[in-house]
């Protein structure tokens, strides 16, 4: 069974799990926390934490999003992201989220791409991983697309 809620604590263990971590940080990340203004939602399996999804306002209607599952939980990667999509537009002001998705993760953009993100632009050069300039695709998903 998927729960959702949680608390910062088990969003911060899920994002600092070092087979996340080192995904969802850049050359110049020396210490990592949850800002204030970032709102974390963690789904959890029977109880256990098992993905989380992190929400940053850019407005009134559109969050940046960035969703993490624990590597266990993968394979319930879409009931868990579904779960978490419903909870923002059930929850939320949200109208429409965003993402950038640097092309060294082209599994994360295939997993947005099943959920129903599509690419609306590319951002050149725009995070430094491994000591390179990366570009990355800027994917979005509208409420009424995704319903």
């Amino acid at each position: 069974m998927i729960t959702l809620g949680g608390s910062r604590e088990d969003a911060y263990a899920i994002l600092t799990h070092p087979e996340i971590y080192p995904n969802i940080t850049d050359d110049f990340s020396t210490e990592f926390s949850i800002p204030g203004n970032m709102f974390a939602l963690v789904a959890y399996s029977d109880d256990v934490p098992a993905a989380c999804v992190t929400l940053l306002s850019r407005n009134g209607i559109k969050l940046e999003i960035h969703v993490q599952i624990l590597p266990d939980y993968r394979h319930m990667s879409d009931l868990l992201g579904k779960s978490m999509l419903n909870w923002i537009w059930d929850n939320t002001t949200a109208q429409k989220l965003v993402a950038e998705i640097a092309f060294k993760f082209e599994n994360v953009k295939r997993y947005a791409e099943s959920m129903g993100f599509q690419v609306e632009g590319i951002s050149k050069g725009s995070i430094m991983l491994d000591g390179q300039l990366t570009d990355q695709w800027i994917m979005g998903l509208s409420k009424w697309q995704q319903r």
